[in-house]
């Protein structure tokens, strides 16, 4: 199955991150967009490719990291 051609286009309501082994900082804009409209869904190890609207599923190395991360992140974000 060729996934790349599955995966949904990103909208107002998804969007594709890469975060292969930590969340960055611009996730906590894509969070607040998200906040202050409808809400959404942010998949992470998905990246865009350079110049096309193309994607490549890069994966995350250490999901249970990146999960553990998640109040830490918030909170260094919105100092």
């Amino acid at each position: 199955m060729d996934y790349l051609k599955q995966l949904p286009i990103e909208n107002e309501h998804r969007e594709y991150k890469k975060n292969k082994s930590k969340l960055t900082k611009d996730l906590w804009e894509t969070i607040s967009a998200f906040e202050n409209t409808d809400g959404g869904v942010i998949v992470l190890g998905i990246t865009e490719k350079e110049g096309e609207k193309s994607f490549e599923i890069t994966g995350v190395q250490n999901p249970q990291q990146v999960l553990d991360d998640c109040p830490q992140f918030s909170s260094q974000v919105q100092r």
